[in-house]
């Protein structure tokens, strides 16, 4: 081996050498990126977490208010029904009473207008009984 053997040698180990430490020096950056990737990831992670726990307890708390709201609605379900029978009897009972004060009332009406006539008829008339007298 010659001198000028040796120098390529050299040269193309300081090569293999540089190429070394261009490869080292580009895993490292693919390492520190794989890393940042990976933090992203764990945050992801825990965040994901965090929202399906928070998920989880709003679905207990929505259960719970559903139990509730069909305990209500059984409680004043009836009580509703009850109160609507109700006012419809009253209204019908009401309605009853007005149309039998209504009828008495027009009965009393003409019980009324009849005896303005009779009297205006009985004070037309100037021979009257002891009897008609007496009654008014």
């Amino acid at each position: 081996m010659d001198d000028s053997d040796l120098q390529r040698l050299i040269s193309a180990l300081e090569r293999i050498a540089e190429n070394q430490q261009l490869q080292l020096d580009r895993q490292q950056e693919a390492l520190a990126l794989q890393r940042e990737q990976f933090a992203l990831l764990q945050k992801q992670s825990e965040r994901a977490d965090r929202i399906q726990e928070r998920a989880e307890q709003l679905q207990i708390k929505s259960g719970q208010v559903v139990a509730r709201a069909r305990k209500t609605v059984a409680i004043m379900l009836p009580i509703i029904v009850i109160l609507i029978v109700y006012v419809s009897w009253l209204i019908f009972s009401v309605e009853g009473w007005l149309s039998y004060w209504t009828s008495r009332s027009k009965s009393s009406t003409q019980r009324a207008q009849r005896g303005t006539k009779e009297r205006t008829q009985r004070n037309q008339n100037p021979i009257r009984s002891a009897t008609e007298v007496t009654r008014e």
